[in-house]
């Protein structure tokens, strides 16, 4: 079966219940920010590896969570067995449990920090932005998935903490202009 399949030619595409819409739909939309997302995890990883640092078990768990986000979004059928609702539930969950253990690790910010450091850490904090919007897109549609990306955010937000942390990166300290 080939890739190219034309039928999107016209501006149309398939939710994964068949149903056509457009490409412009929210749900196309929501999925897009979540493959976005899912793109610069995978970068985020490709680093870690270029630059010999340990695979991270978590953000590959995370890429996981998302296409099965993408699938429950791009699904108008919710009777179909092959998306679950409670993995989200529990995906959830392990992000609170993980978010707790940063925290205990770190002392609270007192200020805003600027994205950067080490180049994993920097790739990160973009896919925090990007799981931001995806978040902003969600509103729109299905408000019960928005504490996972919510969540999500934050726990990417302290994973670049950890990682500029562990490499012994200085965080940048945002200061006002006067």
């Amino acid at each position: 079966m080939s890739i190219t399949t034309k039928t999107g030619d016209q501006g149309q595409t398939s939710l994964y219940s068949g149903e056509r819409v457009s490409k412009d739909h929210i749900r196309i939309q929501i999925v897009g920010a979540l493959d976005e997302l899912n793109t610069h995890l995978g970068l985020a990883l490709s680093e870690a590896r270029d630059t010999r640092h340990l695979e991270d078990a978590a953000l590959t768990r995370v890429q996981g969570e998302l296409l099965e986000l993408g699938a429950l979004i791009a699904n108008t059928n919710s009777t179909d067995p092959s998306v679950s609702k409670p993995a989200m539930l529990e995906a959830l969950k392990q992000l609170e449990l993980e978010i707790t253990q940063f925290e205990d690790t770190f002392p609270p910010l007192t200020n805003f920090i600027l994205p950067g450091g080490h180049p994993m850490a920097a790739q990160l904090h973009v896919a925090r932005t990007v799981c931001r919007r995806a978040e902003q897109l969600l509103v729109h549609l299905d408000s019960s998935y928005l504490p996972y990306l919510n969540r999500l955010s934050d726990w990417l937000f302290l994973k670049a903490r950890e990682l500029n942390h562990q490499q012994k990166m200085k965080e940048s300290i945002w200061k006002p202009s006067k």
